[in-house]
């Protein structure tokens, strides 16, 4: 049993987390779009879906105080944590993300690996549409609970 967790914490979490906040990159999306031709519409399907979820979640995020910049496609939001960074005492988005991850749950990427300090980047790829409002909203509560015990400590 603790050969599994010691396995599983160093080689399966590790592997599901890396697809779980790095969807397909923009070279593997574009293979997609050549290699299914007459696709009877699944694509067109799949990009409406991610417009309108991104849409869904940027409200939300906006509600709590955290903008963020509309995408071009994909699957991704960066969102503007320096606000943030600054009332909580921390150094950079990386700190704001790793405590993120550990209080609150939600997995992100700091916006210093894509050059932008202040910033991170969270996915919304693996969101069914089954779920779609209840994960942005349960996504929208953690954060805000977040936020007001970062605020209730400083």
């Amino acid at each position: 049993s603790r050969l599994f967790h010691t396995r599983a914490r160093r080689e399966l979490i590790p592997g599901w987390q890396s697809t779980a906040l790095n969807p397909p990159s923009t070279l593997i999306q574009k293979a997609l779009e050549i290699y299914l031709p007459g696709d009877g519409g699944w694509l067109a399907e799949k990009r409406l879906y991610y417009s309108e979820t991104a849409s869904i979640l940027r409200e939300s995020l906006d509600e709590i105080g955290i903008p963020s910049a509309k995408p071009g496609g994909g699957f991704y939001l960066f969102c503007r944590v320096s606000h943030l960074l600054n009332a909580m005492g921390l150094e950079n988005s990386l700190e704001f993300c790793r405590r993120l991850a550990k209080k609150a749950g939600i997995g992100t990427w700091p916006g210093e690996d894509f050059g932008l300090p202040g910033w991170l980047r969270i996915s919304f790829g693996r969101i069914d549409p089954e779920s779609q409002k209840s994960v942005v909203g349960e996504i929208e509560r953690r954060l805000q609970m977040f936020i007001n015990r970062a605020a209730e400590r400083s």
